[in-house]
């Protein structure tokens, strides 16, 4: 006995998005491959968005993902529309 052990790695990464609040981990979402500004923005739309509640703050920090034209506005009109923040 003894010797190494054979380490697979596995063929493809994988990325795990979240938001992070003082209740916990909200729309937590796996991804297979690298974030880019598409998956984020659907994440955004479809997850994090309508769990968004009237007081809720949204911090981004500086990943270049981030930087989508539009999504603060789009998200805001979403939220707005829901009736989830004030006009």
């Amino acid at each position: 006995m003894g010797g190494a052990v054979p380490l697979r790695r596995p063929t493809c990464s994988l990325t795990l998005i979240d938001a992070l609040s003082v209740n916990g981990l909200h729309g937590v979402q796996v991804l297979e491959g690298a974030l880019n500004q598409h998956s984020f923005a659907l994440y955004i739309a479809r997850i994090l968005a309508p769990q968004l509640r009237r007081g809720d703050v949204l911090v981004l920090d500086n990943l270049r993902v981030h930087h989508l034209t539009g999504l603060l506005a789009q998200t805001s009109r979403q939220l707005r529309a829901s009736r989830r923040v004030e006009r």
